[in-house]
């Protein structure tokens, strides 16, 4: 399956126009074992020598926020107009709307470069990625954080039972040697950090919520109304769990780290 709903302008804008789609889903990893600090975990990964960092796909800047307290200059460059706004307010460091794909950014300018949960999102993460690697000076870390296809697989094939269709709905079709390709074709040899776990769930809220807070992705691969939708997967979830205990679902994230020669 194409999937365009994941890497169109207008899909994208529209899904993030604010951070509470981000909220939503940030909320599920609360249930996730082992727990992992996203935000502490890549920062620790920048050069000992780091001053400026640049937030490709900052998001409502959490990493921003992180860099801030490190005493690092942080300037993020993000596609939502909402999402920039939000990010310059709550943390006092600069941003830009911009495309990933044409930085706004002159060449070997910053110490590090960070491209998070943002490949999946781009039409062509090689150029991206090319852009991450102009825009850092030599020496410096282009670090790249990154779900593959069997992240929250259960998640996705429970939204795809309740849908009504033969398979999972999708947000990804790419394994973690895929990702792994891309990246070291664009960057080089690169560390690869595991932050795998599993997200035990015993109330089907959090997984419901996850579910609304991808409507714009999700609603384009299905063909009954999205209220019907909902509710067919929160009674599909709360059968799990009464049948089981808990949903588990697994949770596939990797971070690569690269040095600019």
């Amino acid at each position: 399956m194409d999937e365009p709903f994941v890497t169109d302008h207008e899909v994208l804008l529209q899904q993030y126009a604010d951070g509470s789609s981000l909220d939503a889903r940030a909320n599920l990893y609360a249930w996730q074992q082992p727990r992992h600090d996203l935000v502490a975990t890549v920062l620790s990964y920048l050069p000992l020598d780091t001053k400026v960092v640049l937030d490709v796909g900052c998001g409502r800047g959490q990493y921003l926020a992180g860099l801030r307290g490190m005493q690092h200059v942080g300037v993020g460059v993000e596609l939502s107009p909402g999402l920039a706004r939000e990010a310059a307010a709550g943390t006092g460091q600069p941003t830009v709307v911009g495309d990933a794909c044409a930085l706004p950014v002159a060449d070997r300018t910053v110490d590090a470069a960070l491209a998070l949960h943002l490949l999946n999102h781009i039409a062509d993460p090689a150029a991206c990625l090319a852009e991450c690697r102009r825009v850092t000076r030599s020496g410096g870390a282009v670090i790249v954080l990154t779900n593959t296809v069997d992240h929250i697989a259960e998640h996705r094939a429970l939204a795809g039972e309740a849908a009504g269709l033969d398979g999972p709905l999708v947000s990804t079709d790419r394994t973690f040697d895929e990702d792994l390709a891309i990246v070291e074709a664009a960057l080089g040899k690169v560390e690869v950090i595991s932050l795998d776990g599993t997200i035990c769930v015993d109330r089907p809220e959090p997984l419901v919520e996850y579910a609304r807070s991808a409507e714009d992705f999700y609603r384009l691969q299905i063909d009954m109304p999205w209220d019907e939708f909902i509710d067919r997967f929160e009674r599909l979830v709360a059968d799990r769990i009464e049948r089981d205990g808990t949903v588990d679902i697994t949770a596939c994230t990797s971070v690569f780290v690269a040095t600019v020669p």
